[in-house]
């Protein structure tokens, strides 16, 4: 099973270099590490902390 793990990894590599795309950045996960740190009151991103509250909904029907 890990070697088709690691068999994909290297494809999904290889198929990022043949259509010039950085299979590596990944802005969406450094987005959710810097809303994680603002819902959190890291300092440093206290700004972006009102602007994911405003559109955070909590769905009882969801919550545990």
């Amino acid at each position: 099973m890990g070697q088709f793990i690691y068999l994909y990894e290297v494809a999904t590599s290889y198929m990022g270099g043949l259509l010039g795309i950085n299979t590596y950045d990944q802005p969406a996960v450094q987005l959710g590490k810097d809303a994680t740190y603002a819902l959190m009151g890291k300092p440093g991103y206290e700004a972006m902390a009102p602007k994911i509250q405003a559109v955070a909904k909590r769905d009882r029907k969801y919550v545990i």
